[in-house]
């Protein structure tokens, strides 16, 4: 399988679902700024939120590999599954702590 066949494939999937994905874009950024803004614990919540958020999108996009067409709603998903969550979080912190400490 060369580039071309696997740009194909990703063109096919995507058509379709570009709105439900800028839409989802909008909705992380729109949360993830606001709460940055909280005066005291901003800086930490836009931190988890990020995270959360990126580990979802992953998860939809995963979802849509698989031939799932995606709901608006799946970048929520990641909530009912606590582990994940926290475990996105952990991933996170520890990402940002090497890279801080390198």
């Amino acid at each position: 399988m060369n580039i071309y066949t696997l740009k194909e494939n990703a063109k096919q999937q995507i058509s379709g679902n570009i709105g439900i994905f800028l839409l989802m874009y909008l909705v992380i950024y729109v949360i993830t700024a606001l709460a940055s803004l909280i005066p005291v614990v901003g800086s930490v919540l836009g931190f988890v939120s990020e995270a959360v958020f990126s580990v979802s999108l992953i998860t939809v996009f995963l979802t849509l590999a698989n031939g799932i067409t995606p709901q608006f709603t799946d970048i929520f998903g990641i909530f009912n599954n606590s582990r994940l969550c926290g475990n996105a979080i952990l991933l996170t912190i520890l990402t940002t702590l090497y890279t801080f400490l390198w």
